[in-house]
């Protein structure tokens, strides 16, 4: 079971993917996403490449969900 912190992380990554891949089944490939890496932080940080290795997952969004932490970190630069 899943813990509240974790459903929040979940509903983000479900948002994400499907605004990126929308004939993906999101909250299917979310769970499994979040099962492999554990939670958003080492999921972001992981290789696109390793990424693509999950069913469901499309080029687009692995690289979408490696590119939004360094948009962060640049956006937190300019400020």
């Amino acid at each position: 079971m899943l813990e509240a912190k974790a459903l929040r992380s979940r509903e983000l990554l479900v948002l994400l993917i499907e605004q990126v891949s929308p004939r993906t089944d999101a909250p299917e490939l979310a769970d499994r996403l979040l099962r492999r890496y554990g939670s958003l932080a080492p999921l972001m940080c992981s290789n696109p490449q390793d990424l693509l290795e999950m069913p469901g997952m499309t080029p687009t969004l692995a690289s979408a969900i490696v590119l939004i932490p360094q948009l962060t970190r640049y956006a937190r630069r300019e400020t």
